[in-house]
């Protein structure tokens, strides 16, 4: 009776569920991440107030309406998460799939740099998203807009502060 067949077996489990949980860690950072890293905002007035407490429009001429002001503020999107996890999904699954321990732990390795250069990209394409945005008097209150990785919310205030 060979005894140390299932040691191995069990050291092994253990070493591939250190592995899995080294990903899922790398996956929750990347997601912290890209939580602090995917929000800002911009916003523009079109207009103002005169010395004598009257209205004036964005090229300084009076005007009887207060002046509009517009915001745009940048969130994540429930996307990144989608797509991170379908990323670590797969590299498990793979990784699974592989015939030596060493070869899993290449492929998971990998996939913890796949995941940590997918959150740079994200980050990237989701600022330069937001950054063509053109702010348009147009635009109208709770309206929501899409870039890549990203969620913008538009706010417009009318009135007075």
């Amino acid at each position: 009776m060979n005894t140390t067949t299932p040691l191995r077996t069990e050291e092994e489990s253990r070493a591939a569920l250190v592995r899995v949980v080294r990903l899922l860690i790398a996956l929750l950072l990347s997601l912290l991440v890209y939580l602090m890293m995917g929000t800002s905002s911009k916003g523009k007035s079109s207009g103002g107030f005169s010395d004598d407490g009257s209205f004036v429009d964005s090229q300084g001429n009076p005007t009887s309406e207060p002046p509009r002001s517009v915001m745009l503020v940048l969130g994540p999107s429930f996307s990144f998460l989608l797509l991170a996890l379908l990323i670590v999904i797969v590299g498990v699954w793979i990784a699974s799939r592989a015939m030596t321990s060493q070869r899993a732990d290449q492929i998971l390795k990998s996939t913890v740099a796949v995941i940590v250069g997918f959150t740079m990209v994200a980050i990237i394409a989701m600022y330069a998203g937001f950054g063509r945005l053109e702010i348009s008097d147009d635009m109208e209150n709770g309206e929501s807009i899409s870039v890549p990785f990203g969620r913008v919310s538009v706010t417009v205030k009318d009135d007075l502060p």
